[in-house]
């Protein structure tokens, strides 16, 4: 899943935040289906990734971390690397990474 992120055609209009942001969400997705978990879907929240890319001190409110882990998941919404699986009512929301059909198919062989 790594690999297919990285090379996903989209990657190119992408600045580096967000790439980093869904490379670090593919390494924590499954590649195929196991038990009851689909593949493809990053459950990790928000929270995980700001800690991971920014330190733990980045997840307050007012956090730089927070705010640009927001910024870099709707730019990969914007050019269909990412799109919404499930949302809870005041919970995480999980995301399906490359999803099918998107902007990530292309000569690098993302998405296939």
């Amino acid at each position: 899943m790594v690999v297919e992120a990285a090379r996903a055609t989209a990657m190119d209009r992408v600045p580096h935040g967000p790439r980093l942001v869904l490379i670090l969400m593919a390494a924590h997705a499954l590649d195929k289906p196991k038990a009851d978990k689909p593949a493809r879907i990053y459950w990790g929240g928000h929270r995980l990734l700001a800690i991971e890319i920014y330190g733990p001190h980045e997840w307050g409110p007012n956090a730089y971390g927070r705010k640009e882990i927001k910024r870099a998941i709707r730019e990969l919404h914007k050019h269909g690397l990412i799109a919404v699986h499930t949302q809870q009512p005041g919970g995480s929301t999980a995301y399906e990474l490359l999803p099918r059909g998107g902007a990530n198919h292309g000569p690098h062989g993302g998405g296939q």
